[in-house]
């Protein structure tokens, strides 16, 4: 009788495990194994300004276990100003249409390829991040969390530790993400290979300090839309942008790939606005600013990132006093970090 009850309370745990996973609408999305390629595709993205474009892309090959976590699609861009800029930094999380049907989002390509070619992050991937059923407020796991409140803080330390964390959770061939900030180009070379290891590309902006674009107060979290990381605001701006996938309600999906990789987060995010492509030899991106704060992203995983709209984040009120020798007077910064 043991037996019996407890290969029935099995099958009650299975079939309830089976029913909280709902399955894919096949009538929005298409999955890896329905596409050919034959089959007609497109982005969406801002290529300027806050306009979203649609931009055809030529499908080339479904490539199995690209990754750990899946198959990848191969695709190439068409468009004649993609074929100006070989892979876009930025364009991560930029919506991927297949017979009409969301396919996923363009995730990574390769730096100084003479054509634009992407990898697409297949959509049934990215809609799985975040239902694992851990609340985004338990970041226990989060690598970052290394200060002890209860001490006296030690910067060097922290710093160490923190680096040490973004060298494991490196992406691999992803392209990094632009970071437009306020500092001065001499600090983002310095800074440059910590910055990589978050997976980002500072890009001095020229941004003012609290300056918000007017184009961008009433602009919307979109597919294909601009979405910014808001590392930091005040006298100090760091944005990471890359593109919204999807939106299902008042939950957004982005990027792709990971930021962090590190789970449970609470960072700012924000639309934005490209000012232009600046297209080079060697690497390409969006040169971009976010617009207001209007939600938080809390989960960041290895597929996506997943926010959601009206949640405002907590951040951290940091004060920060400058004197220099070959400064006239003393400065000081006020900011918010996420």
């Amino acid at each position: 009788m043991t037996s019996i009850k407890t290969f029935y309370t099995a099958m009650a745990l299975v079939l309830l495990c089976a029913g909280g996973q709902a399955e894919m609408d096949k009538t929005k999305y298409i999955s890896v194994d329905e596409i050919k390629t034959d089959m007609e595709a497109y982005c969406l993205t801002v290529w300027s300004g806050t306009k979203i474009e649609k931009f055809p892309l030529k499908i080339i090959s479904i490539v199995r276990n690209m990754q750990p976590d899946g198959d990848m699609i191969l695709v190439l861009g068409t468009d004649e100003r993609f074929k100006s800029a070989s892979a876009i930094h930025g364009c991560s999380g930029s919506p991927v249409f297949i017979d009409n049907r969301l396919a996923g989002a363009l995730a990574a390509g390769w730096d100084g390829s003479l054509e634009p070619l992407y990898l697409v992050r297949p959509i049934e991937y990215m809609l799985e991040v975040g239902t694992a059923g851990k609340s985004p407020a338990s970041s226990a796991a989060n690598g970052l969390s290394v200060m002890d409140a209860q001490s006296p803080l030690n910067l060097a330390a922290v710093y160490e530790r923190a680096v040490q964390t973004l060298a494991v959770t490196k992406s691999g061939n992803t392209l990094p993400l632009p970071l437009t900030t306020s500092l001065p180009e001499h600090v983002c070379r310095s800074l440059a290979d910590n910055f990589s290891l978050l997976g980002v590309s500072p890009q001095p902006s020229g941004m003012a300090a609290m300056a918000v674009d007017p184009e961008t107060v009433n602009v919307p979290i979109e597919r294909g839309s601009v979405l910014a990381a808001v590392l930091c605001g005040g006298d100090i701006n760091l944005a990471a942008t890359g593109t919204a996938t999807e939106v299902l309600g008042d939950t957004v999906y982005a990027f792709g790939h990971s930021f962090t990789g590190i789970g449970a987060v609470e960072f700012p995010m924000a639309a934005g606005k490209v000012h232009s492509i600046v297209a080079g030899r060697g690497s390409s991106f969006k040169l971009a600013s976010p617009g207001p704060i209007l939600g938080t992203i809390q989960f960041d995983q290895s597929a996506a990132i997943r926010g959601t709209l009206g949640a405002m984040p907590k951040t951290i009120g940091l004060r920060i006093h400058v004197e220099r020798f070959d400064d006239p007077k003393p400065r000081t910064y006020n900011c918010q970090m996420a």
